[in-house]
């Protein structure tokens, strides 16, 4: 057996993005190695690396070097095996298999881990969780003195809650999330999945204890400090339609009321909202809003919402800071069954 391996690898990285499913052109192909005079050719060597790999085949030489070097050991115990005629042992067949194991481990473990995660993810989609955070800042490439100066300031935000802090004052003190000083550290109820790079706070907020200060949790962002307030049924999406009447004068709520009785007198909902809503982008389609989930909307409109139990209900007019709001709601969109929601 012969190859040059440097020589190789660099060629596997060159070619890997340009190989495509088609039947292989020989001429263009090159040999990666040869067993006992038996050519491989790099397609070979490709197709098995990013079959196994699937979307994790990211042909890095690290990566590339480990298989080369795997199936190069694969395919000289098959031919050792050939040669002395001991391919039919069931020792040797079970040694082979071994390695045929092993070159498919990284395919299957990356489905396991797939799978955990998917069937992790629908088991909390099950919940909403409602939180409070305070975030330092510091990204994960950071200098280590900047990652150790955002650890002792999150030590010490921690410090003052455990001596008996008000969260508030103290997330206002320290916390770099742009919305502390409108919320005071307090997000509200949220649900899965968290943004890319904040898996470890999701995974706090679905485990840790009500109303203990834990942390600091490192994601993408910095070090938090998280408190979980309660944890309810998930809410799901609710499919809606609205009357807006803005509150741009003082009669707002009066004519808002007026139209919520016209409603319950039988009136046309949609007609009424292509009538009167002072939403623009809404009201020509009958106030149809379509689908939303939590925290998409003001909490009171969001509560309103959920409030409807049947599908056609009407809210009396709902007060947020745009004005009043009539909601209809049209359809409640739960979480399915594990394979539907895949």
């Amino acid at each position: 057996m012969k190859y040059a391996f440097s020589l190789m690898v660099a060629l596997l990285v060159a070619l890997a993005p340009v190989q495509s499913q088609s039947a292989p052109d020989l001429e263009g192909d090159p040999v990666l190695f040869t067993v006992n005079g038996k050519p491989v050719h790099v397609s070979e060597f490709l197709y098995i690396y990013s079959k196994t790999n699937a979307g994790k085949a990211d042909f890095s030489e690290e990566s590339l070097r480990e298989y080369l070097d795997l199936y190069i050991k694969f395919k000289l115990k098959v031919e050792a095996a050939r040669e002395m005629g001991l391919d039919t042992l069931a020792s040797l067949r079970e040694e082979l298999a071994g390695y045929r194991r092993q070159l498919a481990d990284s395919y299957l473990i990356d489905k396991e881990v797939m799978d955990k995660l998917v069937r992790e993810l629908y088991e909390r989609k099950k919940q909403d969780v409602d939180i409070s955070h305070i975030l330092v800042s510091v990204p994960r490439d950071a200098a280590p003195e900047d990652t150790l100066r955002a650890w002792q300031r999150i030590m010490q935000a921690k410090a003052e809650l455990e001596a008996g802090a008000d969260f508030a004052e103290v997330a206002k003190k320290y916390s770099n999330d742009r919305s502390v000083e409108r919320n005071h550290g307090h997000i509200g109820y949220v649900t899965v999945p968290f943004p890319n790079g904040y898996y470890n706070l999701e995974t706090a907020a679905y485990s840790a204890p009500i109303g203990k200060v834990v942390g600091p949790i490192r994601t993408d962002a910095g070090y938090h400090l998280l408190v979980v307030h309660g944890r309810r049924p998930a809410r799901g999406e609710m499919e809606v339609a609205h009357i807006l009447i803005r509150k741009d004068s003082s009669l707002a709520e009066k004519k808002a009321w007026s139209i919520y009785q016209e409603l319950q007198r039988g009136a046309s909902f949609e007609e009424l909202a292509r009538k009167y809503s002072e939403d623009q982008r809404t009201a020509p389609n009958g106030g149809y809003i379509g689908f939303f989930g939590i925290n998409r909307f003001e909490q009171s409109f969001e509560d309103a919402a959920f409030a409807l139990e049947h599908d056609g209900d009407i809210s009396e007019p709902t007060e947020t800071s745009i004005g009043y709001h009539i909601i209809k709601r049209i359809s409640h969109r739960g979480l399915g069954p594990l394979e539907v929601e895949r």
